[in-house]
């Protein structure tokens, strides 16, 4: 089976990270030539079962450099919620905002070194706060961010989308309210 990880998650019975594959079908073309075709199927299995698969490109008009650079999708959770600056009784709320790769184990989830602090503030609503981190994060899919990967020694290029959105009861509700059920 062929396919692309959608996203993560965490097996709360077995303690095992699952991840979340669409699946890909192979198929041959007019031309004869083989080629992989998206499917609706979505297929959840533990990532120890998983390996690396590299397909390479045969469409002719696209550069060089297209074609030899690994592309990376890194999907990530954002944590949205309002904490109080009072230093009396009065609340005064300040917005916060928080990333973390989306396949960071159970256990090192509440460690700083795993997640990133993105913005707060007192003075602009959360909701301004998340459109414009969310607007960063669309524009890596039209826009792949270039980097060198120390590991393999290469150039990549890596595209970020949102995993889930972690947020108590009242900034998720505030949040389905104002960007709506389906965004």
């Amino acid at each position: 089976m062929i396919g692309v990880i959608k996203a993560f998650y965490e097996s709360d019975e077995k303690n095992v990270i699952l991840a979340e594959v669409q699946v890909k079908q192979e198929q041959k073309n007019e031309n004869g030539i083989s080629c992989l075709v998206e499917t609706n199927r979505l297929k959840t299995m533990p990532i120890s079962v998983l390996s690396k698969y590299t397909v390479t490109s045969v469409i002719e008009d696209k550069p060089e450099k297209d074609s030899t650079v690994p592309q990376i999708s890194i999907p990530v959770n954002l944590f949205i919620d309002d904490t109080s600056t009072n230093v009396s009784k009065r609340w005064q709320p300040l917005h916060c905002a928080q990333i973390q790769l989306a396949g960071v184990p159970l256990q090192y989830r509440n460690n700083e070194t795993y997640s990133s602090f993105l913005g707060a503030s007192e003075h602009a609503s959360v909701m301004s706060i998340s459109k414009l981190i969310l607007q960063d994060i669309k524009s890596t899919q039209q826009i792949p961010i270039e980097t060198f990967d120390a590991n393999t020694k290469t150039c990549i290029t890596f595209r970020m989308e949102v995993a889930s959105l972690i947020a108590d009861f009242n900034m998720l509700s505030l949040a389905c309210n104002h960007a709506g059920a389906t965004t």
